[in-house]
């Protein structure tokens, strides 16, 4: 009676396991080509009044909007070691959402593109990123935190090359404010060739 009970356990574990087989392999064809990105940078960037020109980012009508663009050298993996982001974000300051504490501020949205390129550039990753603006307590400096998609790249990448993660940064300034500040980049997420 126990031989019996073991084999058909083992009938049992032998069905699951082929049932199983075919969600294992489509994991690793999802996954195949996904690799971890970490880069992190200093640069400077320009801060202007109105519209982005190039790319073209429109700010709604009657809204007051902030252009920042910039460069920052990176460190990082994936082969962008001494490299660089670049950057065009829409600083929309008209809608300030998540109001910060009493100080009669609150965070705008941000949406943007910008490149990630190695240290010849002939490897690049074209992102989009969206997310939000905020001041810090003493107003001083401004913060950046946004998701980023990889929407194509050059080189080793390709027009079929994805990603996802964060992109926070921060300004050595307000970032409604004109000028030239310090800009700071994180960037934590995934390339997928």
């Amino acid at each position: 009676m126990k031989a019996v009970k073991r084999i058909g356990k083992t009938i049992v574990g032998l069905a699951i396991g082929a049932l199983a087989l075919p969600m294992v392999a489509m994991a690793a064809a999802v996954t195949q080509g996904l690799a971890p990105l970490s880069l992190q940078g200093v640069g400077t960037a320009t801060v202007a009044a109105g519209s982005c020109v190039a790319p073209a980012i429109a700010c709604a009508a009657g809204d007051t909007c902030f252009c920042a663009s910039g460069a920052a050298t990176v460190l990082g993996n994936q082969g962008f070691a001494n490299g660089s982001v670049n950057f065009t974000l829409l600083v929309d300051g008209s809608a300030t959402y998540l109001p910060m504490a009493d100080l009669g501020v609150g965070c705008s949205t941000v949406t943007g593109s910008g490149t990630i390129a190695n240290k010849n550039g002939k490897n690049t990753l074209v992102i989009d990123l969206s997310g939000f603006s905020c001041p810090t307590f003493d107003g001083n400096f401004s913060t950046l935190n946004a998701t980023y998609f990889v929407t194509g790249g050059t080189g080793k990448y390709s027009s079929t090359t994805t990603g996802v993660g964060a992109i926070n940064g921060g300004f050595s300034g307000s970032v409604g404010a004109a000028g030239s500040p310090k800009s700071y980049v994180s960037v934590t997420g995934t390339v997928q060739k």
